[in-house]
């Protein structure tokens, strides 16, 4: 099977594989653990240790691996190598920085950013992330070198590995420090490996020039993920001090599932197609509509299945005790209609990143005052539907400075009749389905 799929593998296919691989092994995880020995209580503080790691490698971190691209491909090839290695350098000392940060200020972040006193192994979580850092960048070094085979290894050994790691110790009662010692062994092989696959240093002149000029592309994107971040610290921060116990906040997270399979899609999609637009945008656009009406078509109806069927499906792969998670995740099932736009990667392609950061900023505005008011009317449910609405926000400001500014209609990158069709046919089952 795997030999068949490799043969049909393209840059495209092989991101979406590798962000399924991505998202796939973080549902399957939580499956795996709802059913070990662990309480709901310790199911919860292992969530608040995740909402902390996604907080930090997705707060910049996408920014910087979004910018590696458009700053890449204009370089000679006697200029490629240094640059690669001077982004490590970048991860390495952004991975050194939160790691002493993390150490020293641990009484203080831990209540502030989830609710709890303490979180056991807290420090090793912190190492935890120090090493996985610097093995981020590997996946867009394959795909720059037009590699999908690689990627596609690089993910299946990787979060495979990282599966074991968590799930194995669990299974043997070794506890959360067992479980993240282990990750930490992990993720330091998977540095070792990232040091081999670049090879040996290349000699040459380091010029602060060219990762000054990656860092002024770079730092919209790290802020636009910053914020974005933001919206999901804000949710999690405030059910954590709102509701101030762990079933309700276990129950929160195992709800508050975007469908990983639309989420992984479509980022997998955006991230390989930057370079295609950096390079030519006429031909990139082309092929964008293309490959995102082939998305619709494998997200969208894969979405409305779930929708009409979660109640029976969500207490039996999970746990009994999280069924009330069902009509949150419902409601979050439809942000999978905005994550399939993909207005961002053009822009991003035409190094108009600003724009984005801007978007970001005021629909962190958003989200955080129709948050607090629709958790105040609606509960959870009320949080879940801010979320709908600051992610729509985003996509239609962003879909329309491309129509105003650069004079790219939105029917040059997406196929709206199949998108319309979807809407409305998810909209009307989700009426259906949330008022039984």
């Amino acid at each position: 099977m795997i030999p068949a799929l490799l043969h049909r593998l393209d840059l495209s296919r092989s991101m979406q594989l590798y962000q399924l691989m991505r998202m796939g092994t973080a549902v399957l995880t939580g499956i795996l653990l709802a059913k070990t020995g662990l309480t709901t209580e310790e199911l919860g503080r292992w969530e608040a240790l995740l909402f902390i790691g996604t907080l930090v490698l997705f707060t910049g971190v996408n920014g910087l691996l979004q910018a590696i691209a458009p700053n890449y491909l204009p370089l000679s090839e006697r200029e490629k190598p240094l640059f690669f290695q001077e982004v490590l350098g970048v991860f390495l000392l952004l991975g050194g920085f939160l790691l002493i940060s993390f150490v020293l200020l641990e009484s203080t972040l831990v209540p502030f950013l989830t609710g709890f006193s303490n979180l056991p192994g807290f420090k090793w979580y912190a190492l935890f992330l120090f090493l996985q850092l610097p093995s981020l960048p590997t996946e867009i070094y394959f795909l720059l070198k037009e590699r999908p085979k690689a990627i596609f290894w690089w993910g299946f050994w990787g979060f495979g590995a990282q599966l074991v790691a968590v799930v194995f110790p669990a299974w043997q009662g070794w506890g959360l420090e067992g479980m993240l010692q282990l990750l930490c062994w992990q993720a330091a092989l998977k540095v070792l490996i990232t040091l081999w696959i670049l090879g040996p240093f290349s000699e040459g002149p380091y010029r602060f020039q060219r990762i000054r000029r990656y860092l002024k592309l770079a730092w919209p994107l790290v802020a636009t993920s910053f914020t974005g971040n933001l919206i999901v610290f804000f949710d999690t921060w405030l059910v954590a001090h709102w509701f101030s116990d762990g079933s309700t906040f276990a129950i929160y997270r195992y709800g508050s599932r975007e469908f990983p399979l639309a989420l992984a899609l479509a980022t997998a999609l955006g991230t390989a197609m930057v370079p295609r637009l950096t390079a030519n945008l006429e031909e990139g656009l082309q092929e964008l509509k293309l490959r995102s009406s082939r998305l619709l078509h494998t997200v969208l109806p894969l979405t409305a299945l779930l929708l009409i069927s979660v109640h029976e499906w969500f207490p039996v792969v999970f746990h009994p005790n999280l069924a009330p998670a069902a009509s949150l995740f419902s409601i979050y099932l439809l942000l999978s209609l905005s994550r399939v736009l993909l207005p961002n990667s053009v822009l991003i392609g035409l190094s108009d990143t600003r724009i984005i950061w801007k978007v970001s900023l005021i629909e962190l505005v958003l989200k955080v005052v129709t948050g607090l008011l629709f958790l105040r009317l609606w509960g959870l449910e009320g949080l879940a539907w801010s979320a709908i609405l600051s992610f729509w926000f985003e996509k239609i400001a962003l879909g329309t400075w491309l129509w105003k500014q650069h004079s790219i209609t939105p029917d040059r990158w997406l196929d709206w009749r199949t998108y319309g069709f979807y809407s409305i046919l998810l909209l009307v089952l989700f009426v259906m389905v949330h008022g039984k």
